[in-house]
């Protein structure tokens, strides 16, 4: 059969010729088409990597000295520390939160904090994402964070004391620093010169999660009523934030909605919570920004608008040439070929025609990749991304390109399937009368 199949798409070379021109101009238009939406979608879905689903953050803001709210004997750094924790209690009481942790200023996940400080080993350099957290508030766990390294326990991470030269750090950053996930107890050396011994390896994390980003590490800090901030001290005079694990079931924005009076009156000292807000809320937000929302419904909508097209026009043209060859059936017929086996044939010419013009396609856009590059995620920072299959070439073109062959292949099958059957089905004598 292929060999008949061969010979039928040479014989018709001369109608198939204006086919070819036409699918590798679809493959090509895929290719910009599919490309970006692909990896839009891929990073918009991409788990964050920590229970974002089931935590609300509670802006927490300090009354200005000369207002007259404002309380002089809850100033000094001892008061700030006890009123700090204090609220960090009062948060807790509510019986739909499970737990709570304390954040620094700006440092949320989701927040504006982000970051990047180098961290040395004897053969590489990574500039990573850092974020601070507070020793024994439960920070891991509070976030839904998981365990990467079998050496790595989150209970223990969320007690341990923590020596400020002690840090906690990604999967991806592992294996970029020592190229395998078997971190644990070694040392790094980061921008401020120190030894820094790594104690744990968490699973991916992606702060604001729209990005593919997930090269981190945590380093701790300690609450102070001073105003000073050396890098490991947390000033908290001017206000600081508290996350909130909710209990399983509790829907976090249905929470924020009935809590907002709650919120309001949770005052400790000189500190009062100044805003609630879910943390998908926050992501929404960011994503708005950044303009990332807006420009996603657009190409969206725009490449299934595109897709759409394409698609029913290649499915109309094979449907109209397919129809066109109800005498070739009606011979194929007379000399014995079932019909099942007549659009069988026909299917396999189209699927080989759909594969030579989809490879010469893809050598063509191959041309533009190479110079340009192919669709990036959010983040355009390089040395930050994640190595994920974004951001190796081929395998990021290979996933691509048989997406687009399976669509066209979808497309020509149908539009051949449709009328092949029918014709293969019709009478010889009515197929074979204009002959």
């Amino acid at each position: 059969m292929i060999r008949f199949v061969f010979k039928n798409l040479w014989n018709r070379r001369a109608v198939n010729g204006w086919l070819t021109v036409e699918l590798i101009i679809i493959a090509i238009l895929a290719w910009i088409i599919i490309d970006p939406l692909v990896v839009s979608v891929y990073d918009r879905n991409s788990s964050p990597g920590y229970d974002i689903d089931r935590l609300v953050l509670l802006s927490v803001s300090a009354t200005s000295e000369g207002t007259y709210r404002y309380n002089p004997a809850a100033s000094d750094s001892v008061t700030v520390i006890d009123d700090y924790f204090r609220l960090l209690s009062m948060a807790a009481e509510n019986p739909q939160v499970q737990s709570v942790t304390p954040i620094a200023d700006g440092q949320s996940l989701e927040g504006e904090g982000m970051m990047t400080q180098s961290l040395s080993t004897e053969t590489d350099t990574v500039f990573p994402i850092k974020m601070f957290f507070v020793p024994g508030t439960g920070f891991f766990s509070t976030h839904g964070i998981t365990a990467s390294d079998p050496k790595t326990d989150i209970a223990d991470l969320d007690s341990r004391p923590f020596s400020d030269n002690e840090i906690v750090i990604t999967r991806e950053l592992a294996r970029r620093l020592f190229h395998d996930e078997n971190a644990v107890g070694r040392v790094t050396v980061p921008h401020w010169g120190v030894e820094t011994v790594l104690v744990g390896v968490i699973d991916d994390v992606r702060p604001k999660s729209p990005m593919n980003v997930t090269t981190m590490y945590f380093r701790p800090c300690r609450p102070t009523g001073d105003r000073e901030f050396d890098g490991t001290k947390m000033p908290v005079n001017d206000g600081f934030s508290i996350m909130l694990r909710l209990k399983q079931g509790v829907d976090s924005e249905k929470f924020v909605t009935d809590n907002t009076e709650w919120a309001n009156s949770l005052k400790a000292g000189n500190f009062y919570v100044s805003k609630i807000s879910s943390l998908l809320q926050n992501k929404r937000d960011i994503e708005e920004a950044w303009g990332i929302s807006n420009s996603e419904r657009i190409g969206s909508a725009l490449a299934t608008f595109f897709l759409i097209n394409l698609f029913l026009g290649v499915v109309g043209t094979f449907y109209l040439q397919t129809r066109r060859r109800s005498t070739e059936a009606g011979i194929m017929k007379a000399f014995g070929a079932s019909p099942s086996r007549i659009a069988v044939t026909m299917i396999l010419e189209g699927l080989i025609l759909t594969f030579v013009t989809w490879a010469a396609g893809c050598v063509i856009f191959m041309q533009y990749a190479l110079k340009e590059g192919l669709a990036a995620s959010h983040a355009n920072v390089s040395y930050l991304l994640n190595e994920s299959w974004v951001s190796h070439f081929w395998v990021h073109f290979s996933i691509i390109a048989a997406i687009i062959l399976i669509l066209m292949s979808i497309a020509v099958a149908v539009g051949i399937y449709l009328p092949a059957r029918k014709i293969a089905n019709t009478d010889i004598a009515y197929s074979l009368k204009e002959e």
